[in-house]
């Protein structure tokens, strides 16, 4: 004959079987919360990392564009320099043959001449 005592009887009992699966479940839950507060934790260091990048980023780009215009400003400075400078100046002349021509009035000295073998060829090709 099988003793029956109180250990038995609890080990069997449905409570006992009930407060067992229901401590189970819990160990699962909290498992599962503590997995997502990792991956909550992880997916937003990536976030913050992915911001910082970004204005960092977009701190070189507008530093970057902030050169190009100074560069740009210089390069422009130097062209309208250059468009007063006298031509025998920048050609190296030291005699006065150039004196008071500037660039641009000699891109339209240049412009007038090709006009006119324009119309010299005109004529040759209307007479022929």
């Amino acid at each position: 004959m099988d003793v029956v005592n109180e250990s038995t009887f609890l080990a069997t009992s449905p409570q006992k079987i009930s407060i067992s699966k229901h401590h189970e479940l819990f160990s699962h839950y909290d498992a599962l919360i503590k997995q997502m507060d990792k991956l909550r934790s992880e997916a937003f260091s990536r976030i913050h990392d992915r911001i910082k990048r970004t204005q960092y980023i977009a701190h070189i780009s507008v530093e970057q564009l902030g050169n190009l215009e100074s560069k740009i400003a210089d390069i422009e400075t130097k062209v309208a320099d250059a468009k007063n400078q006298n031509i025998g100046d920048l050609l190296g002349y030291k005699d006065n043959s150039f004196s008071g021509i500037n660039i641009d009035q000699l891109i339209d000295g240049v412009e007038d001449d090709d006009e006119q073998e324009e119309q010299e060829e005109k004529v040759l090709y209307d007479d022929n």
